[in-house]
């Protein structure tokens, strides 16, 4: 499956814009997905956004890799890889690395 979004906050006059390019991918029991990410400082209402993606907030771009698998129909792994750049809009570069590990119990 591939997927885009795209944001434009026309109330604003600079750093508007946001959009997200993405693909996910399952086979057998394996779950996989990439998507890159960018959300410039005014384009959304920061409280809103993704706190995973940079920590949260806007002004900031990057890639995003899943992967999961599932041990059967109730048990399964996972695990998240977020690779991005915060402040990049207003020069105050900061490189934000994050893994998540996930285990999903369905009952």
């Amino acid at each position: 499956t591939l997927f885009a979004n795209y944001v434009k906050n026309l109330g604003a006059d600079d750093y508007d814009t946001g959009y997200t390019l993405g693909a996910k991918l399952n086979v057998a029991d394996w779950k996989l997905g990439w998507a890159y990410q960018d959300l410039e400082a005014d384009a959304v209402y920061g409280p809103l956004t993704d706190s995973d993606f940079a920590g949260g907030g806007t002004d900031a771009k990057g890639h995003k890799l899943q992967a999961a698998y599932a041990f059967s129909k109730k048990v399964s792994v996972g695990g998240t890889l977020f690779l991005n750049d915060r402040g990049t809009d207003f020069g105050n570069d900061d490189d934000y690395r994050r893994f998540m590990l996930d285990l999903v119990v369905k009952y």
